[in-house]
């Protein structure tokens, strides 16, 4: 049986990640989707402690990346914004993601989306973007109106895929 593809989240230490991401090449995999995951939600809520987390974990991306081309390991990687900016917005009744709802918030999503994609992009390991993961909609309308606009701002800096 031949393994597609593991889920790695942003939470685990670079050196732990590189070591599972080289075993499950060696089991087959083609590709990892690499879950930038807040594990506090004072985090989600803080723009600059959000700000300090998402530099740590695009070093940790390049870091493992550059772990594993040094030892000759290959893997496409999807990085996945799984949790973005300002989280739940639990004030409304179906509790949306609050960049789907509040121009404030999404404008600093896209501000983060495009600083993965721009310190990330050059990297042949980076196969894909995934800007927001399993979203609580407030409408589909919006839903498609937002995401929309923000596949343009993608495509203004790099034209690879968009999940």
């Amino acid at each position: 049986m031949r393994v597609k593809g593991f889920n790695v989240s942003s939470w685990i230490d670079a050196g732990t990640a590189t070591s599972f991401i080289k075993d499950i090449i060696l089991m087959g995999a083609t590709h990892v989707r690499y879950n930038l995951s807040v594990v506090s939600d004072d985090v989600l809520q803080d723009e600059h402690r959000y700000d300090d987390w998402l530099t740590e974990c695009i070093n940790k991306i390049n870091n493992i990346i550059r772990a594993l081309e040094e030892d000759g390991y290959y893997i496409k990687f999807i990085i996945d914004l799984h949790a973005p900016f300002g989280g739940l917005d639990t004030d409304r009744r179906k509790t949306p993601h609050k960049v789907l709802v509040n121009r404030w918030f999404r404008k600093r999503w896209r501000g983060h989306i495009v600083r993965i994609v721009e310190e990330t992009k050059r990297s042949s390991y980076v196969w894909a973007f995934e800007p927001i993961n399993e979203p609580v909609i407030p409408s589909l309308r919006r839903y498609k109106r937002v995401m929309n606009s923000t596949i343009r701002l993608i495509r203004r800096h790099t034209r690879k895929r968009i999940l």
